[in-house]
C-alpha cells in the first residue's frame, strides 16, 4: 500500500466488513466503557470502533492520526499471543504507518479516566511530528524488555504495551 500521508485505504472484503459490524453490535464490557468516553470526548479526536484495516479489525482507530487502540483481555498475557500481537502491530506500522496502543481490559474497567488520558497522550505523542517514513529515516524496532519496558515503568504501570520504533541514528540519545 501507499505509505505517504495521503494514503487510501484498500477495499475491505465483505466477510471482514460483516464481522466488524457484528463486533460493533456485541462489544466487550471494556470496549463499551472506553467507547462511551472516546465517543463523548470533547477533544478533536475522532475514533472509529471495530475498524477493518489490512485484513484485521482494530478495536478503536483514529484515522487522522493513524493510531489504533487495542484492548487486551487475559488471553493476551499468553506468550504466544503476545508474539502474535507484536507481529500484528508491526504489520500495521509497516504497511499503513499505524501505531498501536494496547490497554489491559481491567485497567479500563477499574480506571477509565486514566485509560482515556493515556489514549489522548499517545495520540498527541504520535501526531506532533511527521512520520519516520516522511522524514526518510525508516525505523527499527527496539527489543522487547529494552527501552520499551523502561518507558512503561516510568508511566507507572504494566498494563500498557507499546511497540516503539526509533531510527538508528536516534537510539544513542535514548
Amino acid at each position: 500500500g501507499e505509505k505517504a500521508r495521503g494514503w487510501k485505504k484498500p477495499a475491505t472484503p465483505r466477510n471482514i466488513l460483516s464481522y466488524a459490524r457484528e463486533m460493533r453490535k456485541k462489544p466487550t464490557e471494556a470496549e463499551e466503557v472506553l467507547w462511551r468516553h472516546l465517543r463523548n470526548d470533547q477533544t478533536t479526536l475522532r475514533f472509529r470502533r471495530q475498524y477493518p484495516l489490512g485484513g484485521r479489525i482494530l478495536d478503536f482507530f483514529c484515522p487522522e492520526n493513524r493510531v489504533a487502540v487495542e484492548l487486551d483481555g487475559a488471553i493476551h498475557d499468553d506468550v504466544v499471543q503476545k508474539n502474535e500481537d507484536q507481529l500484528r502491530d508491526q504489520y500495521l506500522f509497516e504497511e499503513y504507518e499505524v501505531v498501536t496502543l494496547r490497554l489491559n481490559n481491567e485497567a479500563i474497567l477499574h480506571d477509565v479516566e486514566n485509560a482515556v488520558e493515556r489514549v489522548r497522550s499517545f495520540v498527541r505523542m504520535h501526531s506532533a511530528s511527521p512520520s519516520l517514513v516522511e522524514r526518510g529515516q525508516g525505523g527499527e524496532e527496539l527489543s522487547e524488555g529494552g527501552q520499551e519496558a523502561v518507558e512503561n515503568q516510568k508511566k507507572g504501570g504494566g498494563d500498557v504495551r507499546l511497540t516503539v520504533r526509533v531510527p538508528e541514528n536516534l537510539r544513542k540519545s535514548i
